[in-house]
């Protein structure tokens, strides 16, 4: 069976080792990919939408503030180097950049886009 595309974009690919443990990702936050982040998107809607994403339904309180810390450090470093702040820390983000995933922007980066840019759609 061929892997999954969106694999190569899971947060054990776009974030550094370094990150991962200092925001102490688990094994399930670390094999995340869009797909599920989307599967997430519905489940926290208002409304919630229902999922049979069986990684959504394991996550902890740990693995959402995890995720949360990981994606507001991820969102930080974009928005400066928007505005011209010198981004040291993270090499995986080139000047102009302001996906990681490269596939559809995740709430991160419409996050940051907004900040730098309110008028932003």
């Amino acid at each position: 069976m061929a892997a999954n595309p969106t694999d190569q974009f899971a947060v054990s690919k776009i974030f550094p080792e370094a990150t991962l443990k200092e925001f102490n990702a688990s094994p399930l936050v670390r094999s995340l990919t869009p797909t599920d982040f989307e599967a997430l998107t519905k489940a926290f809607s208002i409304p919630p939408g229902p999922t049979d994403n069986p990684k959504i339904k394991q996550l902890t309180t740990h693995d959402l503030v995890s995720i949360e810390g990981l994606f507001a450090d991820y969102r930080g470093k974009i928005i400066a180097n928007f505005k011209g702040g010198e981004v040291t820390m993270l090499q995986t983000v080139a000047a102009g950049s302001s996906c990681c995933c490269c596939c559809t922007p995740c709430c991160s980066c419409c996050s940051a886009a907004s900040i730098t840019d309110p008028m932003v759609q």
